[in-house]
């Protein structure tokens, strides 16, 4: 009864009564069963006009916006075409993702709160209050490659040591660090080696940020044969690869020449792979 309860205040909420209340009276004895009583105060409809936000020097108020799905209502010169409502539930997740875009940005204490305030008798606005705290910042950066792979030989490590772009000082910011490990990852596909990814560990609290190579094997290209050009002499398609015998297999390098043979023209279907399927060596 209780759920049953919050979902009639759902479901007026949903319908502009945000300040509807559901009362559930205790039960009247009548013979062998119990009876209840719902009592409904509806209060007035109110459609939101608009959300604005406090203390936010940091973020956008696009980006903040993009993050809420609560939404004011949509207005066309001097009518209303697009009704919208507060909901309670939406609110509160809403508060949830922008305190995750906060911590995203290296503000580890935000806090994000709300309030409503009344403009005429049909309207409300919400308004979005941020305490955005003290930002974290970077005070360490490390690189390595992972303690298994050291162990085996810390010379064929080496090539694996990329340098990060990040520095001490810089905004605990987790997309930009994202960003450069991706960066850090594509690096390493241009040295030759194809299955290696890049991890990393992070501490917001101390300002430690650690990225580990996971690497594999470096490949380099042994042979090229060529299959299925029919009317294409096999020099011509050589002459236009981007790379050949010998080379370190960089992915950058193998897409372009894939792209490079769609866009003469002459064939429908392109791939450059290893013959058994595995890059190993």
């Amino acid at each position: 009864l209780v759920s049953l309860v919050r979902e009639i205040e759902r479901l007026y909420e949903a319908r502009g009564y945000f300040y509807a209340k559901a009362t559930l009276s205790p039960p009247v004895h009548d013979g062998n069963r119990d009876v209840y009583q719902i009592t409904i105060s509806e209060g007035p409809s109110l459609a939101l006009r608009e959300i604005t936000f406090q203390g936010n020097h940091t973020a956008t108020v696009d980006s903040l916006q993009s993050i809420m799905e609560t939404k004011p209502e949509s207005v066309w010169p001097l009518r209303v075409w697009n009704p919208r409502f507060l909901q309670r539930e939406l609110i509160e997740s809403d508060l949830i993702g922008l305190r995750s875009l906060y911590e995203n940005l290296g503000f580890l204490h935000a806090t994000v709160g709300y309030e409503i305030e009344q403009i005429d008798e049909a309207r409300i606005r919400l308004v979005i209050k941020i305490d955005e705290g003290t930002r974290s910042e970077i005070r360490e950066v490390e690189t390595s490659v992972s303690d298994a792979f050291t162990a085996v030989s810390e010379v064929a490590a080496e090539p694996l040591i990329v340098q990060s772009q990040l520095h001490v000082g810089d905004p605990f910011d987790r997309s930009a660090i994202e960003h450069e490990r991706a960066r850090m990852e594509g690096e390493l596909l241009q040295k030759g080696f194809p299955t290696t990814s890049v991890t990393t560990e992070l501490s917001p609290e101390e300002g430690l940020v650690r990225f580990i190579a996971v690497p594999g094997n470096q490949v380099y290209v042994d042979d090229i044969s060529i299959s299925g050009n029919v009317f294409t002499r096999e020099e011509v398609i050589r002459r236009e690869l981007a790379v050949g015998p010998g080379d370190l297999w960089n992915a950058e390098l193998v897409q372009q020449s894939e792209q490079g043979r769609y866009r003469t023209g002459l064939f429908s279907n392109v791939a450059i792979q290893p013959v058994d399927g595995v890059l190993d060596s």
